[in-house]
């Protein structure tokens, strides 16, 4: 019932905002950032800077004039508001970084630095969001690791990076995480073609900063008050940024909210952050080149919850496209619709909670479009969860993730993830493989896995796996899976395949075994009479080649 009557509300409001536009606001207020006089807000004189909204009611409406670009935050200042634009041309650009303007001191041939007071989660270099380099030392680095390598912390915490280069003593690479000193460093590196863990331990870190892990352009990293670039030009000729603020949009403790019609980009954490808030439209928005600072989002629901987030275009982010989070709180009730995420450090969409699953739950996550994603980051998906609650996915398409050194499944099930409906999803060409789940009871009906998994790890269309708690007890029907050389269709790890219900699901594949189960792999007429499963299924033989596992990395 609660449902039926906010879709009445929000129909009301459409008719109220688009059929009588000129009736919808008690007051309209605008900006023009090319207004270099005193505004007052009218339309016949607009305001140029945001910071001069200083009285909003309930009703009202801020409207940027499009073809302008604010280098400020908006922070929502009332319920019941629509943030929006007028006039002609491209979106509004509310710009949380700043162009680069103070003198470069030429370091060394490629290095260069400039003052610059705060550590920034982000730099745009010619146009591209960059994160920065971090360095490590130890004692000394065996010259058997190569570039490429991930470097892992295991011991109660889960830290990576991705090693761009290395000296004598020092290993240099991307890392979304926090690297701790007192953990101690493992190594996965590609050996024959398979990732494998080194036995023994590199020792524990100590986070330096060095020049030397500056290696390819765009790279960076600050310290002391002192920003440092590699750059193959002089600096000062081309355009470099640096993110200012942490927020593009923030709207905290707001309600009944309509944002729309904006390009927001440039934050050091969140391009768009609803913090309790409820009752909101977010729609149409284009949100680019958001950092790795803070909670490290293109757009992030905390504490949030019956919102509609509706056809947005989120590109070009260093960590999440779009989360959903509750700590103390509830996330709930949120439609995720329509929405592009493309070209992101790790998840395209990921729903997570500090604890307690079920105050992440009944979230609908459909029709969503969602490529590049886990281009950073060594483990993930395009729809990740973790200590998440009941969730419905349906209808979205998941392409190209991860890459051969950098796992990604399409949609994955991390640990203390209550039961997932998953349906109806087109999930294609993910490194680690198609739908991976642990814990029990999920719902995985209709959908459309083809072509997913790399030589580099065991890996599947569907993939049950014992991390935190074992895969079990999930329904598998009316799937079409397709695998092609050193692929599988079905893989379960030992402890992870019992109680399943597997049936009715269509198969093709280019491998003579591929259903690997607790260890062992095996042909169709196999698998069907050691599991007892899929007795009304079908299996058809194709001819392919193994598909190009791309890494579509906008960063490099």
């Amino acid at each position: 019932m609660k449902r039926i009557i906010i879709t009445i509300y929000w129909i009301l409001l459409f008719c109220l905002l688009y059929l009588f536009p000129h009736y919808a606001f008690s007051t309209e207020y605008y900006l023009d950032s090319a207004n270099t006089f005193s505004g007052d807000g009218t339309l016949a004189n607009p305001w140029q800077k945001i910071s001069s909204i200083n009285s909003i009611s309930s009703g009202d409406a801020i409207l940027f004039k499009r073809g302008g670009i604010w280098h400020e935050s908006l922070l929502i200042p009332s319920s019941g508001i629509i943030v929006g634009s007028y006039g002609t041309g491209t979106q509004p650009i509310l710009d949380a970084s700043l162009p680069v303007t103070g003198q470069w001191t030429k370091k060394n041939s490629d290095v260069y630095s400039t003052p610059w007071p705060a550590q920034p989660g982000v730099l745009l270099y010619k146009g591209a969001a960059k994160p920065s380099i971090t360095t490590l030392g130890f004692a000394s680095v065996p010259s058997s690791l190569e570039s490429g390598a991930i470097l892992l912390q295991l011991d109660g915490i889960y830290s990576n990076l991705w090693v761009t280069s290395k000296t004598a003593n020092t290993v240099s690479g991307i890392s979304l995480f926090n690297i701790h000193e007192d953990k101690k460093i493992y190594v996965r590196q590609m050996k024959g073609g398979c990732e494998k863990q080194w036995s023994t331990s590199l020792g524990s870190p100590k986070v330096v900063n060095s020049p030397k892990g500056l290696t390819q352009p765009g790279h960076w990293y600050w310290a002391d008050g002192t920003l440092y670039l590699y750059s193959d030009i002089d600096p000062s000729s081309i355009a470099v940024a640096v993110g200012d603020k942490p927020y593009g949009i923030l709207a905290s403790g707001r309600n009944n909210l309509i944002i729309e019609n904006l390009t927001v980009r440039g934050a050091n954490e969140v391009g768009v952050f609803l913090l309790n808030t409820g009752e909101t439209i977010v729609r149409n928005l284009c949100i680019r080149s958001s950092g790795s600072s803070g909670h490290k989002s293109g757009l992030l629901l905390f504490n949030s919850s019956n919102n509609s987030i509706i056809q947005n275009s989120i590109d070009s982010v260093l960590k999440n496209g779009i989360a959903l989070y509750a700590e103390g709180g509830l996330t709930r009730n949120n439609t995720l619709s329509g929405n592009s995420v493309s070209n992101v450090g790790a998840a395209g969409i990921t729903l997570s909670s500090d604890g307690n699953a079920k105050s992440v739950s009944s979230n609908i996550i459909e029709k969503n479009s969602i490529s590049g994603a886990n281009a950073l980051s060594y483990d993930g998906a395009g729809i990740y969860t973790l200590f998440a609650g009941s969730n419905m996915m349906r209808g979205n398409t998941i392409r190209n993730c991860g890459s051969i050194r950098l796992r990604s499944a399409g949609i994955m099930a991390d640990g203390g993830t209550l039961p997932l409906t998953i349906e109806s999803n087109n999930i294609e060409n993910n490194s680690m493989g198609g739908i991976a789940v642990s814990d029990s009871g999920h719902q995985i009906i209709n959908n459309r896995l083809m072509n997913n998994g790399a030589p580099s790890w065991d890996s599947g269309q569907l993939i049950f796996f014992p991390v935190f708690a074992p895969a079990k007890n999930c329904t598998v029907t009316g799937n079409s899976m397709t695998a092609g050389l050193k692929q599988s269709l079905l893989f379960g790890a030992s402890g992870s395949t019992s109680g399943h219900i597997i049936d009715h699901n269509a198969y093709s594949s280019a491998e003579r075994v591929p259903f690997v189960w607790s260890g062992a792999s095996m042909n169709f007429a196999d698998w069907k009479r050691k599991t007892e499963h899929d007795s009304h299924s079908t299996y058809t033989v194709t001819v392919q080649e193994h598909p190009i596992l791309s890494h579509l990395d906008i960063f490099e």
